[in-house]
């Protein structure tokens, strides 16, 4: 604080800055973050001498410090904004990487799986008709992990776009329940696991418009889920109406569930056993791409399970009905 600027010595550098622009008093506060002086803000009085009060001492104190908690709010929004720029970029490229990957590695799985169909059909050898179907079967199970990976990636790109359908409400419940007896089918548990079916009579002549290719995508992973974890017993599937909403469930009596765990088991990679040495295969992705499609479609996924009981899938999903 400098109450008469002509009262420094006439060779003070400030005195000559200062009577350049005809100040005649001035006083400043420093602007110090992190410990360092990044500039400052005062007041000057250019029309007479002023001998500044401890008000306005406090005042431009006050300023100062509102002053440099702005710019560092500021500083930090941009770091945050750069941090999450750089994290979703490093998403895209993991995303392109798994997309990328899973193409790649179709062809030649296609053609391993077709050279050993080949062979399982057209050798008279026992042995190595048993070693084709082994390869076969080894093969089958890889491509379904490989097209869970594309699909995945996909939805982690947002690049799940909601196409509506018009479909009849017979044609979607026959069309999942081919799909139910095919995945039972290539799981090789015909013997020990029975299919129950339970639509709705009234809703097999209703005209329904949804996203038909993403439903049964939800539905593939859920019958897949109940197949996996259900070793006898039977898996029931029924469609039901709730309001403007068209509600599919899958039961299963395998081998349940952790009420602790309901929650848990929607995140990617995670799985009801992941030690090392697991009895389900699989990478554990299926209900994370059930819950990212569920969310597309402004539709729900619940269940009610526990441990020995089974498992309740719910998928509910708003639909047109006309």
């Amino acid at each position: 604080m400098i109450h008469d600027i002509a009262a420094l010595p006439a060779d003070d550098p400030i005195r000559q800055l200062l009577e350049q622009q005809d100040i005649k008093s001035i006083i400043t506060v420093p602007f110090i973050e992190n410990g360092e002086y990044t500039g400052f803000v005062g007041i000057d009085s250019v029309r007479q001498t002023k001998l500044f009060d401890e008000d306005e001492q406090q005042l431009l104190r006050v300023f100062a410090r509102t002053i440099v908690s702005v710019r560092q709010r500021i500083n930090a929004q941009l770091q945050l904004e750069q941090a999450l720029e750089k994290a979703k970029e490093s998403d895209r490229l993991k995303s392109a990487f798994l997309a990328s990957i899973s193409h790649e590695l179709r062809t030649p799985l296609s053609q391993i799986m077709g050279f050993s169909e080949l062979i399982r059909m057209l050798t008279d050898n026992d042995d190595l008709r048993d070693y084709a179907n082994h390869i076969y079967s080894s093969g089958k199970s890889l491509l379904t992990m490989i097209e869970d990976v594309f699909a995945l990636a996909l939805a982690e790109r947002s690049e799940l776009v909601v196409r509506h359908n018009t479909v009849k409400g017979i044609e979607l419940f026959m069309s999942c329940r081919r799909l139910l007896t095919e995945i039972l089918g290539r799981s090789m548990k015909n013997e020990c696991i029975s299919l129950v079916f339970k639509p709705r009579s009234d809703l097999m002549n209703q005209t329904i418009i949804t996203d038909v290719q993403k439903v049964e995508q939800v539905l593939s992973n859920l019958f897949s889920n109940a197949v996996k974890f259900t070793d006898t017993g039977s898996i029931e599937f029924g469609m039901t109406q709730s309001g403007d909403k068209l509600e599919f469930y899958v039961k299963d009596t395998g081998i349940g569930i952790d009420p602790d765990q309901h929650q848990q088991i929607f995140n990617i990679f995670r799985q009801l056993d992941d030690g090392h040495n697991r009895r389900y295969a699989g990478l554990g992705i299926g209900l994370s791409i059930v819950h990212k499609i569920a969310e597309v479609l402004d539709a729900t996924v619940r269940l009610d399970s526990a441990p020995g009981l089974g498992t309740t899938f719910y998928f509910t999903v708003p639909v047109q009905f006309v």
